[in-house]
């Protein structure tokens, strides 16, 4: 699960996206794009079929 809250606490004073420099608006998506992409590949491992229940299906 990803957590906004943390970042979301720290642009709270901030109403226009303009007024955070767009190379730390940058550095944010990028946080939490990982963030959200390993949750999303672990997952995926998690659902995989083991090559043993492979081998049983067959």
């Amino acid at each position: 699960m990803v957590h906004a809250l943390p970042l979301h606490k720290k642009y709270t004073d901030i109403f226009l996206m303009d007024d955070v420099p767009e190379k730390e608006r940058k550095a944010v998506r990028r946080e939490v794009a990982d963030k959200i992409g390993a949750i999303l590949k672990q997952e995926i491992v998690l659902k995989e079929p083991s090559t043993r229940e492979l081998q049983l299906q067959e």
